[in-house]
């Protein structure tokens, strides 16, 4: 597989954006379709609101460890990825394997840089580099959004609210996400922690499914460099599993070692040996 790291890593990072084929049509909407034959006896509530009040962690970083393993119908591969997040501000990826460093990576709101020392090259630029290979506006919040378990914040439009049990399930037969228009459900448990995310890209009508293992609120210290704790509660998930069915991918991450509010490594050089990154996509 052609620069199969970087496809890990954009993969990873990129939640739904692979790129579809380009005579790909749009044949059924499974989600639509379950809205409208949704059961009387279910207690369904039409809302007028835009965005629907989701929970979401307060803290200035954050960071944890991943265990990644990615099948595709052709080559099963695993390695692990240190992330940190400085809220709204940055994030940093350190993937490894055996204690050998591949590939270093940091994001900010309007620029990109990628550090491949598997294959002693490098981009430096801005989020084009994930259009011009899925062809898909992806941006850093996006990005955070599928790190930290919470909806898009540039997605909003009307949904319909559907209770099953101590579920409720969140429905937009057509929402916009910044330039994307796509068609989602997003099941939360009853403290409003995602669950489940289906999308639908509207456009392509490629299908990605993000769901997410045991999320749960628990007390954290969000002064660990203090002397006298200040615990306060704190949404953690032990994974997230990426599934895309049109290009039978499938990608796992195991998360552990969360820390909140510890600042973590952020530097990225790219040594002088290095040769720029060839564009993944001449065409565009």
């Amino acid at each position: 597989m052609k620069k199969t790291i970087l496809f890990l890593f954009l993969l990873l990072m990129s939640g739904m954006c692979i790129r579809a084929q380009q005579d790909s049509t749009i044949q059924k909407f499974p989600i639509l379709k379950a809205e409208l034959q949704l059961s009387d006896s279910l207690p369904t509530l039409l809302s007028q609101n835009q965005n629907p009040t989701f929970w979401e962690n307060q803290h200035d970083w954050l960071s944890y460890q991943m265990k990644v393993s990615l099948k595709t119908d052709d080559e099963d591969i695993a390695f692990q990825c240190f992330m940190v997040n400085r809220t709204d501000s940055l994030i940093y990826f350190n993937l490894h394997k055996s204690g050998v460093e591949l590939m270093r990576v940091v994001l900010t709101p309007d620029s990109v840089m990628v550090v491949n020392k598997l294959q002693k090259e490098y981009y430096r630029g801005n989020y084009q580099l994930f259009k011009a290979i899925f062809n898909i506006p992806l941006t850093f919040s996006m990005i955070q959004s599928i790190l930290n378990g919470t909806d898009f914040t540039e997605c909003e439009g009307h949904y319909s609210t559907v209770a099953e049990e101590q579920q409720i399930k969140y429905i937009w037969p057509q929402r916009q996400c910044g330039t994307m228009a796509v068609m989602q459900e997003i099941t939360t448990d009853e403290n409003g922690l995602l669950v489940r995310n289906d999308l639908t890209e509207l456009t392509s009508g490629r299908e990605v499914l993000l769901t997410y293992n045991n999320p749960r609120i628990e007390e954290v210290n969000f002064t660990p460099e203090a002397a006298e704790a200040q615990m306060k509660p704190f949404a953690l998930f032990d994974g997230f599993t990426l599934t895309i069915a049109s290009e039978e991918v499938t990608l796992k991450a195991d998360i552990s070692k969360w820390k909140v509010n510890v600042p973590g490594p952020t530097s990225i050089k790219i040594p002088d040996s290095f040769t720029p990154m060839q564009n993944p996509n001449p065409q565009q």
